[in-house]
């Protein structure tokens, strides 16, 4: 899953997922357990999960002997149509709802990404426009689709920043900023894009303070913002100032993280923070 939006320079992906068998805990009903065992549900579906989504990885443009052959509008429906059935089947305890564990709202955030991931290739705003055919519905599309998630990681971003303390020191949810960020910057911001960019960066100021690795990937969003005018030269200038003072020690390992998604379909290495800022 790392294949998706971090490139360092030695990094392949393997050939097969694990071959050990995902562990699975049944002592209890899901809704009885304590929050560690809950904890440990969550390891086993997310395993599940990253077995589906090492198939993905195919779509991400890097040379691998997976790669170029399985980039098709056909394997990317089959990939979806896998997400959703797997995604039908999850534990009461990792379905959304008013009272989510922490974990369980980065973990849609994750589910969401994973989508938009998947379908990013066929995601044309200004067209020419590709259908599913393994749906009932003629008119459902890659771009119906994508724009859906982006919706749905508008909800779970402002939910997981307003209602958890811990969305200021925590990193595994850093990733859902930029994904929507790119978005938003794709033409899928809804009525309020410029309010949405902008708690992106907000989130990713807030992490700066514990993670200075996310620092440069912040700065390449304003870029990005600033271009697409999702931003003022005033607000650029006072988000560039924050993020300024914030410890950048980490620029090598942040460089290789991808902030374009739109340009790493084709074209990873020009697509990374060390490029765009």
């Amino acid at each position: 899953m790392m294949s998706t939006f971090y490139f360092p320079k030695s990094f392949t992906i393997p050939n097969l997922p694990p071959r050990f068998p995902i562990p699975v805990n049944s002592s209890s009903a899901p809704e009885n357990l304590c929050e560690a065992a809950q904890v440990a549900e969550t390891f086993t579906v997310v395993s599940r999960f990253w077995r589906i989504m090492h198939g993905a990885a195919a779509l991400h443009g890097r040379e691998h002997n997976i790669l170029r052959s399985n980039r098709s509008l056909g394997y990317s429906e089959y990939k979806f149509r896998e997400i959703l059935a797997w995604a039908d089947n999850l534990l009461i305890t990792m379905i959304r709802g008013n009272q989510m564990a922490s974990h369980v709202v980065v973990f849609h955030m994750w589910l969401h990404m994973a989508i938009m991931n998947i379908l990013q290739p066929f995601v044309k705003p200004e067209g020419p426009y590709c259908h599913f055919t393994t749906f009932t519905t003629p008119t459902a599309s890659p771009l119906q689709v994508y724009e859906a998630s982006v919706a749905q990681l508008r909800l779970l971003v402002i939910t997981y920043r307003m209602n958890y303390d811990m969305s200021a020191c925590t990193l595994p949810w850093h990733m859902a900023l930029t994904y929507l960020a790119n978005g938003i910057i794709r033409g899928f911001g809804g009525n309020d894009a410029s309010f949405h960019f902008r708690a992106c960066l907000t989130g990713y100021r807030r992490l700066g303070a514990c993670f200075p690795v996310t620092v440069p990937i912040a700065k390449s969003l304003v870029s990005a913002g600033l271009n697409h005018g999702f931003l003022s030269l005033h607000q650029a200038r006072i988000y560039s100032d924050h993020l300024a003072i914030q410890n950048l020690e980490s620029r090598e390992i942040s460089g290789r993280f991808i902030a374009d998604l739109t340009t790493s379909v084709d074209s990873p290495d020009a697509a990374t923070v060390a490029v765009l800022i």
